[in-house]
């Protein structure tokens, strides 16, 4: 038996519960090999309603906790940011003490040569030519006239 695409919306599960007992009282279904009745189903849907009807007021507990904790990073969160750019200033050669306190130290810079920086150009320059980009005041030098191109004005055709 293919599942289902969608779950019973509790209004579903609800009119289920009130109106199976009436309207089909003696319904005997075999569901994945097992007999169910009416009196076996009502038990199944009772289940669901109650799981149903906690998810809003967890749904709505969960995102007030994430508000909270919204509100808490940003106002002591900050605080906190820079007390560690603090330890992190004092303590940077010392790994172990900056390890212990769960602060990761910065990377040093490392300039770049002067080969790399003329690698970095040409690539640059060969990049732009291979896509064939300029600047802005390259491209303000370029001028062209179109020629044999002939614009039919618009007319307004049709009841006004």
């Amino acid at each position: 038996m293919p599942k289902p695409k969608k779950a019973l919306t509790l209004d579903q599960l609800q009119h289920l519960q009130a109106n199976l007992p009436v309207v089909c009282p003696s319904l005997v279904v075999t569901v994945d090999g097992q007999r169910l009745a009416v009196p076996d189903m009502l038990p199944m849907i009772s289940q669901l309603i109650a799981a149903e009807q906690v998810v809003p007021q967890a749904k709505a507990e969960w995102l007030d906790a994430i508000h909270d904790l919204a509100k808490l990073q940003a106002s002591k969160g900050q605080v906190l940011r820079q007390v560690c750019a603090v330890i992190e200033l004092m303590y940077k050669t010392d790994f172990v003490s900056l390890g212990l306190l769960g602060i990761t130290p910065r990377k040093e810079r490392h300039p770049l040569t002067v080969e790399q920086k003329l690698a970095a150009a040409e690539k640059l320059r060969a990049t732009r030519k291979a896509r064939g980009t300029t600047s802005k005041k390259q491209r303000s030098k370029i001028k062209g006239s179109v020629t044999g191109v002939v614009i039919a004005p618009v007319t307004r055709s049709g009841p006004e």
